[in-house]
């Protein structure tokens, strides 16, 4: 496959990422130091983000957890010791406040299933990190939105009709809102891209916390992507990107 098209959309993720406010201490757990090499080169992209320690067992990350205090971790699935989807779950349900991406390698949904009817804010593929991919990854990671890769989404939504039902509920405004909220834009962003006032976006995002049955904004985000309402990029296509009407970054679109 000719990826020669991602290399302009990759390049321009760089200059987002340099333009987005950060404020990230870092755990990395992989058993290819890769991920934390580019991390470092991102460091000097966006000095709001600090990677803490690089890891690449199980055991160790749970010492690093403790003695770093990290707000977020990346973590590969393929570790040299113990499982990188497990450990996300586990560090998910003791510490869920932690921000988490997985990478995995796996190309079939059964491995991720765990972390999908988890709370893991971003679940990203290996293979397929290109063409701003990446970017889209982080900026949920750090920002406070959710991230599925567009190929394992539509292969791991749930209920058809669960979704009908939720989405027959919501307004086009609390669809507007809740889309802004998974591309990871704040209130006061959603407010000037949509011309209202921030406390309209606050009571809009009470009644979706009410509907969605969620008690936080990231609960709010991870169900409103695990229900399908909202979806990033197309899976069908490596190349073709998404176009956020709210003007926050690589978007999640509306089904």
């Amino acid at each position: 496959m000719d990826y020669t098209p991602l290399i302009s959309a990759t390049r321009a993720s760089h200059a987002r990422i340099q333009a987005t406010p950060l404020d990230a201490r870092l755990l990395i757990v992989s058993a290819d130091p890769t991920p934390g090499f580019m991390l470092t080169a991102y460091e000097r992209i966006n000095p709001g983000l600090k990677l803490v320690a690089i890891c690449t067992e199980a055991d160790e990350a749970w010492r690093l957890l403790e003695q770093e205090q990290p707000n977020a971790a990346i973590v590969c699935s393929d570790l040299e010791r113990g499982d990188g989807i497990k450990l996300c779950c586990a560090l998910k349900q003791q510490h869920p406040a932690l921000r988490l991406m997985l990478i995995g390698r796996s190309l079939r949904k059964e491995p991720y299933i765990p972390l999908w009817q988890g709370d893991c804010e971003v679940i990203a593929l290996r293979q397929r990190g290109g063409g701003g991919r990446l970017y889209q990854a982080f900026h949920a990671l750090f920002l406070g939105g959710a991230y599925c890769d567009p190929y394992l989404h539509e292969l791991l939504l749930g209920s058809v009709s669960e979704r009908s039902i939720v989405k027959d509920q919501l307004t086009p405004r609390e669809m507007e809102i809740l889309l802004g909220l998974v591309g990871g834009a704040g209130n006061g962003e959603i407010a000037q891209q949509l011309a209202i006032s921030v406390p309209t976006v606050k009571q809009h995002m009470s009644v979706l916390l009410r509907k969605l049955q969620c008690n936080n904004r990231c609960k709010l985000a991870t169900r409103a992507l695990r229900l399908g309402l909202c979806s990033w990029g197309v899976a069908a296509s490596d190349t073709t990107q998404g176009v956020d009407a709210l003007g926050v970054g690589p978007i999640p679109k509306t089904w």
